[in-house]
């Protein structure tokens, strides 16, 4: 049982480095979208609000990547991997699905083509919240470790 359930943490984490990935794409695809449209005589990136999602994005990529690291540098099995490799999963798979939300919002309407890139990976990054585990599962193997440490002082 105990080598089952680290594999399915190793799956995770695997699944978490491609949604690292994935927002690293979009937020490349963002940028070079915001930096070559212009609008009123003046490239969107100038606009606070494309900014703010652009920052919105690199600070979800740039959490998803430090729990990725954290996870990847404990030792070990048991409930506390099993407990570092579900939030950081339910973190990313979470984050690239508003990673994928903003990008959509800086492309616009051309982003909502179906053979645009943030159409694809809107509709990937939906599915990626299922891919290992379902959000409301990592809920629950987070909750059950907490429960599980409380009287134990380990949280």
């Amino acid at each position: 049982m105990e080598i089952c359930l680290s594999a399915i943490d190793r799956g995770r984490l695997r699944a978490v480095s491609l949604f690292v990935g994935m927002m690293r794409r979009l937020i490349h695809e963002a940028l070079i979208h915001s930096t070559g449209r212009r609008q009123y005589g003046r490239s969107i990136s100038e606009s606070q609000l494309v900014q703010q999602h652009l920052a919105d994005c690199q600070a979800d990529h740039d959490a998803a990547s430090a729990r990725l690291a954290q996870a990847v540098r404990a030792t070990g099995s048991g409930r506390e991997m099993s407990r570092i490799a579900a939030t950081a999963k339910l973190f990313a798979s979470e984050a690239v699905d508003r990673v994928a939300d903003r990008v959509l919002q800086i492309w616009g309407g051309s982003g909502s083509m179906r053979d645009s890139a943030p159409a694809r990976f809107l509709a990937d990054a939906r599915l990626m919240r299922i891919y290992e585990g379902t959000s409301e599962i990592m809920r629950l193997t987070i909750a059950r470790e907490m429960l599980t440490g409380a009287g134990t002082g380990s949280l």
